[in-house]
């Protein structure tokens, strides 16, 4: 083991030997599925521990342990966490998430844990790890009412295993609950807002004109960038590699007739995408003034990204945007390529509005996640989001007047709640309690912009009372995350604290 040194042994120890090893993108759950049910089997077997472990037909699993003896009339606590995780790679040679254990190791400064080029998944293998490992306790070690553990599937593209849940199979009884997937030492989440896709899609047929000896193509590459979750850093000024190579493109194409061949850029919907790259031809006639523009343009993005001489202040450090001639290929008319291209860029991306109540909350945003080009058929993914349903609403009414003008199909992806904040709850006053007597100082309770199931669970299990928190983790999305060690270990203990004095909430 790489993190056997780690305390709390049982929680590094489920993170690398089920999580880490196994892989599980969104939508390819089954390898950790049955990893985690063989695991905790095995492992119960092992320790002498009774647990049940039921699974539904969606893929979500319920782990329940019975309470200590004397303890049957305690509440029943569960802890929630999702199995999926978002798969970004800045490997030149990429990574193969499908088949690879993520190559996880200690930092050098022996506080962090993260992964070499990859995303760590502790978004959110570590909330599995903490909640599975508080089962793995004895009794002679802490004293606990009933407890449930339920972890979801496909949290990442759309929150599909909470909206799949039904409490009923599992008969779940827990009546408070604990998501491990939001927060950060210190910092407690009661609220967040809901969202949902919007896809356009469009049948393309590019073809060889037979004027191509009159053409120069190009390939557009934006990349090198930070990229990051697109609800919680979507206020912060991260570029967009879809969104400048969107507006690069406008620019050329409004004085020069661009044939477009291909734009790809983005892979999951909640990531504020690192890389996209377009090829299209212009006329040879046109190939050196197109090439002096682009200068031009470029430089005025590095000028906002990159201004100073500080490098450490630069937005966007390690940029790069590429132009280069390429071969001849299919490409598209330029009337059509200027629709695609105009409607596209019209696609609102970043801060829409931020909440009239609660101070710097991001109440409505839109990320331009993804665009994809095959042979007959270019494809682009929008996620919007927002605290309030009207609001979002909105969004998505524009989002659909953008594709009639464009000429696209369009696809309302089912959209998920959001989670209204109840601040006055016993259940919340309890946590924040034995919270900020560990910690020894005040913990800040918040509302934030990205997702969480908790406003699934809210409509699902009538009456739940629910608060979220995680060790500090960063970067979370993209190959720069990391989970924090010690705060792992203080959560862990946390929650032992907060499930033995369960019943003084009564």
């Amino acid at each position: 083991m790489v993190l056997e040194s780690l305390k709390p042994r049982i929680v590094w120890e489920i993170f690398e030997d089920v999580m880490a090893s196994t892989p599980h993108p969104s939508k390819k759950e089954e390898k950790i599925r049955k990893k985690i049910k063989e695991w905790v089997r095995n492992k119960a077997e092992q320790e002498g521990l009774e647990l049940e472990i039921l699974e539904d037909t969606a893929g979500n699993i319920l782990v329940r342990k019975s309470a200590s003896k004397g303890c049957e009339n305690y509440p029943s606590l569960m802890m929630q966490a999702h199995m999926d995780m978002v798969c970004e790679t800045d490997r030149p040679e990429g990574f193969d998430f499908d088949n690879n254990p993520i190559p996880i190791r200690i930092q050098d400064n022996g506080e962090w844990v993260d992964a070499d080029g990859t995303t760590l998944g502790a978004d959110d293998g570590i909330g599995i790890a903490l909640g599975l490992g508080i089962l793995f306790l004895k009794d002679e070690q802490f004293l606990h009412g009933p407890l449930e553990v339920l972890l979801t599937v496909d949290e990442e593209t759309g929150l599909g295993g909470a909206m799949a849940l039904d409490p009923q199979v599992f008969n779940i009884q827990s009546k408070y609950l604990i998501n491990l997937d939001g927060g950060n030492l210190g910092t407690m989440i009661i609220g967040c807002a809901g969202g949902g896709n919007t896809e356009f899609s469009m049948e393309i047929d590019p073809k060889l004109s037979g004027s191509e000896e009159k053409l120069q193509f190009f390939e557009l590459h934006v990349h090198g960038l930070l990229g990051g979750h697109s609800g919680g850093d979507i206020h912060l000024p991260k570029a967009s590699a879809n969104v400048l190579i969107m507006s690069i493109l406008s620019h050329l194409n409004a004085s020069y007739d661009l044939h477009l061949s291909s734009i790809n850029g983005g892979t999951m919907h909640n990531a504020i995408n690192r890389e996209s790259i377009a090829k299209f031809a212009v006329s040879k006639d046109h190939t050196e003034a197109l090439k002096q523009s682009f200068i031009h343009i470029a430089q005025e993005i590095f000028n906002y990204y990159q201004a100073g001489d500080d490098k450490s202040l630069h937005f966007e450090p390690n940029m790069i945007i590429d132009l280069t001639e390429t071969q001849p290929q299919k490409s598209l008319e330029v009337q059509l390529s200027s629709k695609i291209i105009a409607s596209i860029n019209l696609i609102p991306h970043g801060v829409l509005k931020y909440s009239p109540t609660i101070p710097n909350l991001v109440e409505t945003s839109n990320n331009l996640a993804v665009i994809k080009t095959s042979d007959k058929k270019i494809t682009v993914i929008s996620f919007a989001r927002s605290s309030v349903d009207s609001e979002f609403k909105i969004i998505r009414t524009k989002l659909v007047q953008i594709a009639t003008f464009g000429g696209w199909k369009i696809d309302l992806k089912p959209a998920y709640s959001g989670w209204k904040p109840e601040p006055h709850t016993p259940f919340l006053q309890y946590v924040t309690k034995k919270y900020e007597g560990k910690l020894g100082r005040p913990v800040k309770k918040m509302a934030i912009h990205a997702g969480l199931e908790c406003g699934i669970f809210s409509t699902k299990i009538l009456g739940v009372q629910m608060v979220s928190m995680l060790p500090i983790t960063e970067g979370c999305h993209t190959p720069d995350e990391r989970v924090h060690i010690s705060s792992t270990e203080f959560i862990f203990e946390l929650l032992k604290e907060i499930i033995t004095d369960l019943p003084a909430i009564l």
